[in-house]
């Protein structure tokens, strides 16, 4: 099983995250991962791997929410996106969306006006 540790900050390392995991011993595998976005914006997150779910779904209990070098950090199930769990519409490369349109009419948007739009004015006395 994966753990995933996020909002990390940018000097943390390996070492760190198995010094915050001390209980662990050498039942896991840790590493730290910076990832670039191309735009200037980069990610740190670290990736814990454990043998047994029972012990992954302990520590996920014991350590989500704690401090990292006064830091608080999310610690939960780490679930690899693939084709199967992808969270986007099966078509959605196949949608032939203009750039005005996509952006005017995204779902909760257009919703939202279109509740906003129907709702009957309140008199309000001064």
């Amino acid at each position: 099983m994966e753990i995933y540790v996020g909002i990390l900050e940018k000097d943390i390392d390996d070492y760190d995250l198995r010094k915050f995991f001390n209980i662990v011993g050498n039942q896991a595998r840790f590493k730290v991962i910076t990832h670039d976005h191309g735009n200037g914006i980069k990610s740190h997150y670290g990736l814990v791997e454990v043998d047994s779910e029972k012990l992954g779904f302990q520590l996920i209990a014991r350590f989500n929410g704690r401090s990292i070098k006064g830091c608080k950090v999310v610690v939960r199930e780490y679930i690899r996106r693939n084709y199967s769990n992808d969270q986007r519409a099966i078509n959605w490369r196949e949608v032939d969306w203009q750039k005005d349109e996509r952006r005017n009419d995204d779902r909760r948007g257009s919703l939202m006006r279109e509740a906003v739009a129907n709702q009957p004015m309140l008199a309000v006395r001064v």
